[in-house]
């Protein structure tokens, strides 16, 4: 055989064994990211680089769009490099972020905030750990999280999310990667082996954000404290008085009664037949008998209803609003809750490998002095 004829079994080989590969990565067939971008960038055969989130099916790993950020991980922040996890006016990050001498924060809902202070967990001089900045004004946290307090194993992996390369721009929220408790110097983190046991990594700009599980919330009318979303799941659809009661998340509410501690039942009844100062049915919404913006609720307190309207993000953000009872509505499924464990430090200027292990510090480590420079301005898991 010639050398010529030998070279051409060897290339058309070549090609149909690729040809096979880009086959089996159903985003080809499907036209989820696949198509020209299958062939042109070889998206089947990366199974570690950060560009192919959004091209293998397989992988875990996607950019999340505007809604969801808004939605479901307003918690995370844009910063400068780096990412954050907000909670009203203070972000936790990685001191590696060093962002001592300003910037802005880009949140999901109130646009891009400046930074006014920075705030370094002196125990760790040697080492960039924790650090907490200060925004110039709160964020509308709409997703309610916890921090980690216990040191635990997760048999189940945990979820990472950044604004990390290659595409800066957009959040990139990767789900089940592979954990153990271990860490670099012997202080211990949590380390994400991204290598033989995972598709995808977190990568250089992720530094800061946050590592997390989902946790179902135990939500029943008995039950006190509640969430605002428990008190939504479990009066959506109630109907009183030829209203029906759905979600409230994104009303906000002022004149709140004070005086009444209501059960469900009663505040929505109160709400579609009450009235209060001048003020007649059918009321803005229930709330919890709280402080405000009214995002739980305690067993002293219960429920009331409030009747003026206010500017978003200021005054009680309404748990039940009162429709047309015959409006339609998507019933909300049970509440969960975040539960935010680890601050993602990964300062390489790449993506983590079978090489280099990614691993989040755990915010269990920073407690105490996170409750020191910030008392109470977190909440923390039992």
């Amino acid at each position: 055989m010639s050398l010529m004829v030998r070279v051409t079994f060897v290339v058309f080989g070549l090609m149909f064994a690729l040809e096979r590969v880009l086959a089996q990565d159903p985003t080809c067939e499907a036209g989820l990211g696949g198509g020209e971008g299958c062939a042109d960038d070889f998206s089947a055969l990366q199974l570690r680089s950060r560009s192919s989130l959004q091209k293998i099916s397989r992988a875990v790993g996607r950019t999340v769009t505007q809604i969801e950020w808004q939605t479901e991980f307003d918690f995370i922040v844009k910063l400068p490099g780096c990412t954050g996890i907000v909670w009203k006016d203070m972000v936790l990050t990685a001191a590696t972020c060093n962002i001592k001498y300003g910037g802005f924060a880009q949140t999901a809902n109130n646009g891009i905030i400046k930074l006014t202070n920075w705030t370094q967990d002196p125990r760790f001089p040697w080492r960039y750990d924790y650090a907490l900045l200060t925004l110039a004004s709160p964020v509308n946290n709409s997703v309610p999280f916890k921090l980690e307090s216990n040191n635990k194993d997760y048999p189940n992996g945990l979820s990472a999310g950044g604004f990390g390369v290659p595409d800066t721009s957009s959040l990139t929220i990767i789900d089940n990667i592979p954990t153990k408790i271990g860490g670099e110097r012997g202080n211990p983190a949590i380390e994400m082996d991204s290598g033989s046991e995972s598709d995808e990594s977190i990568c250089s700009g992720d530094d800061g954000g946050p590592t997390w599980e989902v946790q179902s919330e135990t939500c029943a009318q008995e039950l006190w404290p509640k969430s605002r979303e428990c008190a939504s799941f479990l009066g959506q659809g109630n109907v009183s008085n030829a209203y029906r009661f759905v979600d409230g998340t994104g009303v906000w509410c002022s004149d709140a009664n004070g005086v009444h501690k209501f059960d469900l039942t009663a505040a929505m009844g109160d709400c579609t037949r009450g009235s209060f100062q001048g003020m007649k049915a059918p009321c803005i919404g229930v709330v919890f008998n709280a402080p405000q913006p009214g995002e739980e609720g305690s067993a002293s307190g219960k429920y009331t209803t409030c009747w003026s309207t206010a500017p978003d993000g200021l005054g009680w953000q309404v748990a039940l609003k009162p429709v047309s009872w015959r409006a339609a509505y998507t019933p909300l499924p049970e509440p969960r809750i975040v539960i935010v464990n680890g601050v993602n430090s990964y300062s390489y200027p790449a993506c983590a490998d079978s090489n280099t292990i990614g691993f989040a510090n755990r915010t269990s480590d920073a407690k105490s002095w996170i409750e020191e420079v910030a008392p109470g301005h977190f909440e923390w898991t039992a």
